[in-house]
């Protein structure tokens, strides 16, 4: 696979000030279309909300903020189970859909269209910077066509809000990146749009870590000082970010909580697959062993009140039969990939993931042999998708959704692929003045 990369070379085309926005409003065009192709063509009974959560917790809690009455359910207990991040934003749109007069559900499917346009445009400028006009277009096309990532946009999700901020937390670090200078602008920027993320779906409470790292793995023209320098902002500015949060939760909770009240039960659907949750529909396919173990901690769900709870029976279940909890891990680690709440349809996820893994895979292999701004973005995309991984894999639920922002990174790589190859070809795009990549 290495030699048949290396026979494609890596010239790249990148386009001028002007051409670069003639392609972005290209992207915008390119991404709004899909959406609503999309949106058009998928029958009735699919574009029902099937977010259990919205109902019970987002679009209460969002209704109390654009009210005026602060992060509260209905009934007066203080909303802790999740952070506040979708809340905030929902609750901004009702408040704007009531002063137009336009219902909340049309506010909300406007917010689903801006935001992946919103994604679909950075996953663009992302390509241009790194890779030139070609795999910038090819990139757009294939995220904004990706099936997961427009099934997503049909109904209330966090995903598509956390693919912006993550794109736009890429885009601050690799600005920095270009030349090692603005380490507080650019890590106050990164820190606190990870944060951001973070305050919109726990499972990014990471992520500021892997940004604080990543500086030391870059091939970036600056000192250790400024790498250490750049990291400590990134890490300040995440922790700054999130303190009014964790002040309020934790005082009304009366102890301190990491962003949200649902960490245990999050640990818990990871480990059993959703056995046992009101919404699984459909028992997961799993190995024998893998499921006597997901149903006997699903039968002790009620009795664990805390994660180390959790981790204990976790451990006590190692200590007397390594072989199945290996095992677990391993079809979590699988199933990541193509799973779903529901556990319908998950062999077509599967053959549609491995559609793009060889765009995936020949697009590393041809930006691991590029210039130095190429081989940042690969090891950004890299640590970045194997940290959201790691995360499903060994604490929550393994679904393809908690994967899909990070996959918008893999399209970029995927978009180069199909760059070098169509250059292969000699297509030369008209809008972009050439320069040739370093080797």
């Amino acid at each position: 696979m290495r030699t048949i990369a290396a026979r494609f070379g890596a010239e790249c085309w990148y386009p001028a000030t002007r051409s670069k926005l003639f392609l972005l409003v290209v992207s915008v065009a390119l991404s709004l279309a899909a959406h609503l192709v999309f949106l058009r063509a998928l029958p009735a009974p699919w574009q029902e909300n099937q977010s259990g959560d919205y109902h019970v917790f987002y679009e209460p809690v969002a209704r109390q903020l654009a009210g005026g009455h602060g992060f509260y359910l209905p009934s007066g207990k203080p909303a802790l189970k999740y952070p506040p991040g979708i809340p905030v934003v929902y609750g901004a749109t009702f408040w704007l859909s009531d002063r137009v007069r336009m219902p909340h559900e049309t506010g909300l499917r406007a917010l689903q269209g801006l935001l992946t346009v919103a994604t679909s445009v950075m996953v663009a400028m992302i390509a241009f910077e790194n890779f030139g006009a070609r795999a910038g277009l090819a990139a757009c096309f294939l995220w904004s066509t990706y099936p997961f990532h427009l099934w997503l946009s049909k109904q209330p999700s966090a995903e598509p809000l956390v693919s912006v901020l993550l794109a736009a937390s890429v885009l601050a670090f690799s600005r920095w990146l270009s030349n090692g200078r603005g380490v507080l602008v650019w890590g106050s920027v990164c820190g606190a749009v990870a944060a951001f993320a973070a305050l919109a779906k726990p499972f990014n409470i990471g992520l500021a870590a892997v940004f604080a790292i990543l500086p030391w793995v870059c091939d970036v023209k600056c000192t250790r000082r400024t790498r250490a320098a750049f990291s400590a902002t990134v890490l300040i500015a995440f922790s700054l970010s999130i303190l009014p949060w964790e002040i309020w939760a934790s005082r009304t909770a009366g102890h301190i909580i990491p962003l949200c009240t649902n960490g245990t039960a999050t640990l818990l659907d990871g480990i059993t697959f959703g056995t046992g949750r009101n919404k699984v529909q459909k028992p997961p396919a799993l190995p024998r062993p893998v499921e006597l173990l997901a149903k006997d901690f699903a039968a002790h769900r009620k009795d664990l009140q805390s994660n180390s709870e959790v981790v204990t029976l976790l451990i006590a279940h190692t200590r007397r039969s390594p072989l199945p909890v290996a095992l677990l891990f391993l079809t979590k680690a699988a199933v990541s990939w193509y799973g779903n709440d529901s556990h319908h349809h998950e062999r077509w996820a599967l053959l549609i993931q491995l559609f793009y893994l060889p765009l995936f895979t020949f697009g590393a292999l041809v930006t691991r042999r590029g210039a130095r701004e190429q081989r940042n973005f690969l090891f950004i995309a890299t640590g970045i998708t194997l940290y959201y991984w790691g995360m499903t894999t060994f604490v929550a639920l393994p679904i393809v959704r908690y994967m899909v922002p990070a996959i918008s990174l893999l399209m970029v790589l995927a978009g180069n692929a199909v760059g070098v190859i169509v250059a292969a070809f000699g297509w030369r795009p008209v809008l972009v003045k050439t320069e040739v990549a370093a080797p």
